[in-house]
């Protein structure tokens, strides 16, 4: 897949353009049904499968910088994208200037004559433009004026509900990762970098890598059983989200994202991970003594292992991890 960073990049024309448009955090299964619809109506018409999406989140720019906690990083879901078979990913850079562009303008200056789009497909509900004043309704007679398809996907959904990004981010932060795996479509995961921590974890006889994410969304503080993406390969283990509050009185101002890799001896320091949450076992919390800290930590273990064994459903998908 070729990745083309702002509209002025766009060097060549492409071949029959069949075109979707979104921010696709997360990339779930609502997102995945559009993409691949994409892919197929290219494929038939012997076009070129190109997904535009935005970078950073509209929300940010145009309210609060927090607003926002994005399930994937950029280069996250740049590959999901790229592992559903699209030929093209074009990044345009939100700023307050792009969001003052006219609906109309939009059409004209960038999907036709930028693009030469051929075919449109969006999911039911999209708006762009100036103060989201872009519809399906004015694509559709845009599309007459200048002579390219546009269809609209219905949402999907899950037990009655719309799958959403927003709807899955806050399954995360409440530390249901479960549930958020099922409107994914996979396993959630973030990347991490491995920094040396304060060797708690070796000190009790369970050495943990210390993670700093590339993610701006962590799920709830607790522990959880994940798998883990080291040199290619998948490792069962538990990992701790938290402040530490048995070894620390006070909380401290930044959480700890701390993996323990259940018989896995190798030095982990300064190496890129993926980590997959797959169940939430327990929430963190403060124990009388680092004896009973390490009683539970045991049976957490146990749990995890159980967990684990299990197969997983949805599946574990690795990406390629990215430049931190």
């Amino acid at each position: 897949m070729k990745v083309i960073r702002g509209i002025k990049n766009l060097k060549k024309k492409l071949k029959k353009p069949v075109v979707t448009i979104g921010i696709f955090d997360g990339v779930h299964l609502g997102h995945r049904r559009v993409i691949r619809e994409v892919v197929r109506q290219a494929k038939a018409s012997k076009g070129t499968s190109v997904v535009i999406t935005f970078h950073p989140h509209p929300l940010k720019i145009l309210q609060d910088p927090d607003v926002a906690s994005l399930i994937t990083s950029l280069e996250h879901r740049i590959d999901l994208i790229r592992q559903l078979g699209a030929d093209v990913c074009l990044i345009l850079d939100f700023n307050k200037g792009f969001s003052r562009i006219p609906a109309k303008r939009f059409i004209k200056n960038i999907l036709v004559e930028r693009l030469s789009i051929n075919y449109l497909i969006l999911e039911k509900g999209f708006r762009f433009g100036r103060q989201r004043k872009g519809s399906f309704e004015l694509l559709e007679k845009s599309s007459r004026i200048y002579g390219f398809k546009v269809k609209r996907i219905g949402p999907v959904k899950k037990n009655g509900r719309i799958i959403s990004s927003s709807r899955i981010r806050a399954l995360i932060q409440e530390g249901k990762v479960k549930q958020a795996n099922r409107l994914l479509g996979r396993v959630f995961s973030i990347f991490g970098k491995v920094e040396k921590g304060n060797a708690w974890g070796r000190r009790l006889g369970y050495p943990t890598a210390n993670i700093v994410s590339l993610q701006e969304i962590v799920p709830l503080p607790g522990v959880y059983a994940v798998k883990i993406l080291v040199d290619k390969k998948i490792f069962p283990g538990i990992l701790n989200v938290g402040w530490r509050p048995t070894f620390y009185a006070e909380r401290k101002l930044n959480q700890t994202i701390e993996v323990h890799i259940f018989n896995f001896s190798r030095r982990l320091y300064g190496k890129r991970l993926e980590v997959f949450f797959v169940r939430r076992i327990r929430p963190e919390k403060r124990f009388p003594s680092h004896k009973t800290l390490l009683t539970q930590i045991k049976k957490d273990e146990q749990r995890a292992r159980i967990i684990l064994k299990t197969r997983t459903s949805p599946p574990i998908i690795p990406h390629l991890v990215p430049k931190i």
